[in-house]
């Protein structure tokens, strides 16, 4: 899982649309809503967020994540992210830093969420 921080997820950038998505990895296999009233589209391992019809969220399985300068298996993400990231924090069972732009739970191993800008407020809200 490539991730620039904020910007993109591999292809996919945020603030793009359903039909951007869509051009990029065809047709999701299903739709749902989010408790948070979100649009979800689900594909294999990849879960795509949208408010307003805009990408806010990517949730994707990945073994192993990269950043610009660096690649983190999945197993030493949360350590590496409290690491390196001082203003990390945790949030409804996630480790979050804003730094990054990525959340993760440790519960669902190999499941990394990554996040635009404007979702680091919602995260803060409900932080630990």
């Amino acid at each position: 899982m490539k991730i620039q921080p904020y910007t993109t997820v591999g292809h996919i950038h945020f603030g793009a649309t359903a039909q951007v998505v869509a051009s990029i990895l065809g047709n999701a296999s299903r739709k749902s809503t989010d408790r948070l009233g979100r649009t979800q589209l689900h594909y294999s391992e990849l879960i795509v967020r949208l408010v307003n019809a805009a990408i806010v969220e990517i949730s994707a399985k990945a073994e192993t994540v990269e950043f610009p300068d660096v690649a983190i298996p999945f197993q030493h993400l949360a350590r590496f992210l409290r690491k390196h990231d001082p203003t990390a924090f945790e949030s409804v069972g996630f480790t979050v830093s804003p730094a990054y732009g990525v959340a993760l739970d440790p519960n669902f191993p190999t499941w990394v969420t990554a996040f635009a800008k404007s979702e680091v407020d919602a995260w803060r809200k409900y932080a630990a």
